[in-house]
């Protein structure tokens, strides 16, 4: 017998909930604890810097030119002073 589609999401929706409270939460508390700051704020600095094509070709898709090139340069800075990105050097040269 197949299951609803309410019933399907239900049940997902009560997988997700234990899934987040019992494994997910307490994982993401330990990495808070445990990892410094310093080095979440580099890791969090290179996954955006990897994420540079997505943004650069969706502002050239929307037509926004000086954002593309906004974004050109700030992964270029901070790819080459800020050491692949793990520094956000252009945070610092914003206007």
């Amino acid at each position: 017998m197949m299951m609803s589609t309410i019933e399907m999401n239900r049940g997902l929706y009560h997988f997700n909930d234990k899934l987040y409270f019992w494994l997910l939460k307490p994982v993401a508390r330990g990495y808070g604890f445990i990892i410094p700051e310093e080095l979440r704020l580099a890791v969090r600095n290179v996954f955006y810097n990897i994420r540079f094509p997505v943004r650069f070709i969706n502002c050239l898709l929307q037509g926004k030119g000086r954002k593309a090139s906004y974004e050109f340069g700030q992964f270029f800075i901070n790819t080459t002073v800020g050491i692949a990105g793990l520094a956000n050097v252009d945070d610092n040269y914003q206007t």
